[in-house]
């Protein structure tokens, strides 16, 4: 073989496989050196994750100089200035956490879920919830209240309301695989993501700026880690996104292949109605069904851009409302976390509205087949709802126990003794006397209201 080609051939297969290897690095690199366009990647990355393992964190806190500034506390001490330092210590300590696993991207379900939603102070637990909900019933469980959980059967709820079918016979998966189907049509509008990108990107220019903290902790399956995270600071004012709202249905209004999409899932969705005979289920005849999805083809094709121009006048007005006048100086801020694969694992939105401020952390424990649902349960024990309206007797059973257990369980719990004792040891910032007078009434009101609900009960018949 000729030198010259031989080399050719050499060099060829040389630039292809340093190509290959450094492809992942130069595509990271195009991707992480405009923070915007790492921000919108990662958006689109995350978003398109079907199973989700998340951890919810709220918190308050006062500003006391605001707080005092408007007067907040004039009528209720001496020391505003005092009260409001007082009523913040213990705001501080109070969090509300939600615990959510859902799985949409399963063999043996539509979708499972479960979730804890709780309240703590001081990292106490004052209050704890369980939910599960599965094709076709959710399952709720509040230990502080009662031992059981309490359960529906959603298409027993279905028939009691009058609708004689079961979603047990609705193919929902079918409506689901049309809604996310990937064909032409959809590749068409994907494709056409430019204009969409350059309105998002023209509304984030000079919103965005990348921190120096680059660690996000995450709790996996109960498991506390710590990743490497690029952070940034995303400013935003609230009122602004019904705005960028507006601006991408500008653009949907003329982009044909949305257009072409719309037209077809609608008409997909007949077809599947049709073929399915779902349109019985709701007490429609085929013909009855056939003339409310022409209507519906009929407005899509003929007043599209009527349709949509009205949407964007709405949502265009809707920061000039005079309810949204008290979100014109609502300051918001976005810090969002990205790891080493572009996904998004800890949001951190900060807003503040008039003299309340509130931090909101939502971290991405798990994605995919990382996420794991507990949907472990004992049918014996649970309590059906619906039939407790026809069983009298057992429902005041419940309330009695519900009832008591909120004097044991809650009040006499670890976190309401620690708020107890928070409450006498911070009002000591207070005028003498309003100190004293807390401090005196804190444990006589625990004390009546643990004597009330004997009474409560008695007075309810039970």
């Amino acid at each position: 073989m000729n030198k010259k080609i031989m080399f050719a051939i050499l060099g060829v297969l040389v630039v292809g496989i340093v190509a290959l290897v450094t492809y992942p690095v130069v595509k990271d690199y195009m991707i992480t050196k405009d923070p915007i366009n790492h921000i919108m990647y990662s958006s689109v990355k995350t978003g398109e994750e079907k199973n989700v393992s998340a951890t919810v964190s709220v918190k308050a806190e006062l500003d006391e100089k605001l707080a005092v500034e408007r007067g907040i506390f004039d009528y209720s001490s001496e020391s505003p200035e005092d009260m409001a330092k007082f009523a913040n210590a213990l705001l501080k300590n109070f969090e509300i956490l939600y615990n959510l696993n859902m799985i949409t991207d399963d063999d043996e379900s539509v979708f499972k879920v479960d979730a804890d939603l709780g309240m703590n102070y001081s990292g106490k637990n004052l209050i704890n919830g369980q939910i599960k909900i599965k094709p076709w019933e959710a399952v709720i469980k509040v230990p502080e209240f009662y031992d059981k959980p309490f359960y529906i059967d959603i298409n027993e709820a279905m028939k009691q309301e009058g609708l004689e079918f079961s979603l047990e016979d609705i193919d929902i998966k079918a409506y689901l695989d049309l809604i996310q189907k990937e064909d032409d049509l959809y590749k068409a509008v994907a494709e056409n993501y430019e204009p969409y990108k350059d309105v998002i990107y023209n509304y984030l220019d000079g919103k965005v700026e990348k921190l120096d903290d680059n660690t996000a902790t995450l709790n996996a399956n109960g498991e506390q880690k710590e990743i490497k995270v690029t952070k940034y600071k995303i400013n935003l004012n609230i009122l602004e996104i019904y705005d960028l709202y507006g601006d991408l249905l500008k653009i949907a209004k003329d982009d044909e292949a949305v257009k072409a999409l719309v037209v077809s899932r609608v008409g997909e969705f007949k077809n599947l109605v049709i073929k399915n005979k779902d349109y019985e289920k709701v007490g429609l005849t085929e013909e009855e069904f056939n003339e409310g999805m022409k209507e519906v083809e009929d407005q899509i094709v003929n007043n599209w851009d009527e349709g949509i121009e009205n949407i964007i006048t709405e949502l265009k007005a809707i920061p000039s409302m005079p309810e949204m006048a008290a979100l014109k100086n609502f300051d918001t801020s976005y810090v969002m976390a990205i790891d080493k694969d572009h996904m998004i694992r800890q949001v951190e939105l900060g807003m503040q509205t008039e003299f309340i401020k509130m931090t909101e952390v939502v971290s991405y424990n798990a994605f995919g087949n990382d996420v794991k649902v507990n949907m472990e349960e004992n049918n014996d024990d649970k309590v059906d709802v619906l039939k407790l309206a026809e069983d009298e007797a057992k429902a005041q059973q419940i309330v009695q126990e519900v009832i008591s257990n909120i004097g044991s369980e809650l009040l006499g719990g670890e976190a309401v003794a620690t708020l107890v004792s928070d409450i006498k040891t911070e009002s000591k910032v207070l005028p003498a006397n309003e100190s004293e007078e807390i401090i005196n009434s804190i444990d006589m009101m625990l004390n009546q209201a643990q004597m009330f609900l004997p009474f409560m009960i008695q007075g309810m018949g039970l």
